[in-house]
């Protein structure tokens, strides 16, 4: 073997090594977008449930809330907005980890399952959200 064929295979070696961990970042670049991506959304329900502390209880204390409720449309605005939030979970979970994917899919259940403000913004609206996010809601 001559010396420019080593000299080639050296470079080879060295750029596929390159590669490898331009990939390696990349992947680590679009799984931190996705995390804050999802902590965004968070942090704005949760302003708005800060922002309006008469709706904390519909949330975070299981209260039934009816049309007639003089809360009925903030709490409709932020379930919608919650939802959102839970959706963006449901659909980014191939820029998460598993650890993350299964934490955060124990946590829209727990929430859809505790909050029948959400329950009732949800109920006939099949259509609006996506297949993943009923899969976690619903599994």
């Amino acid at each position: 073997m001559d010396w420019m064929s080593v000299i080639q295979t050296g470079v080879a070696v060295v750029g596929f090594g390159a590669v490898i961990y331009q990939f390696s970042q990349v992947e680590r670049s679009v799984r931190n977008a996705a995390r804050w991506s999802i902590y965004d959304l968070a942090a704005r329900v949760k302003q708005n449930i800060i922002d309006c502390p008469e709706v904390r209880p519909y949330f975070h204390e299981s209260k039934p809330i009816t049309d007639d409720d003089k809360n009925y449309d903030k709490v409709m605005a932020i379930a919608d907005l919650f939802c959102l939030y839970l959706e963006q979970i449901a659909t980014q979970s191939e820029g998460i980890s598993k650890e993350n994917k299964k934490a955060w899919g124990v946590y829209a259940q727990g929430v859809y399952e505790s909050c029948p403000a959400i329950q009732l913004h949800l109920k006939g609206k099949e259509g609006w959200y996506s297949e993943e996010f009923w899969e976690i809601i619903k599994s």
